[in-house]
């Protein structure tokens, strides 16, 4: 393992276990955390320097049954992950990456912090 592979690692474990908000390991910033699957794939967001995509996201209603809702970070991501590795891959079997422009969606587990599942992004972005 090289030393990028063991920056990259301990960098990786460190976000695991900090709350994006106030770095903090545990924090209260939340009240809970929600986990769903959602759909997400991008959109063209218009021409302006070539061209600009944006990534988009909706819960998937019929896999709602393995939404969960946490009081704790940690068990949250723990959950996630344990989607990320036994049930998306088995999802996304056949679908295109979502850099393609062939892509039709992919399956993801989504943290949504102190919200339930909903789509994003609330309102389109424009380029400025």
């Amino acid at each position: 393992m090289d030393n990028d592979q063991e920056r990259d690692i301990v960098e990786e474990e460190y976000w695991r276990n900090h709350c994006p908000e106030c770095d903090h390991s545990p924090c209260d910033c939340y009240k809970f955390y929600c986990v769903s699957i959602y759909m997400t794939d991008r959109q063209y967001g218009g021409g302006e320097e070539g061209g600009w995509w944006y990534n988009v996201g909706e819960p998937v209603k019929e896999l709602a049954m393995h939404t969960r809702i946490f009081n704790n970070l940690i068990e949250a991501q723990d959950y996630a992950e344990s989607l990320r590795a036994y049930l998306i891959p088995d999802l996304n079997v056949g679908r295109r990456d979502i850099s393609s422009v062939l892509c039709d969606g992919v399956y993801e587990a989504i943290i949504d912090y102190e919200e339930y599942p909903s789509a994003y992004p609330k309102e389109t972005p424009h380029y400025e």
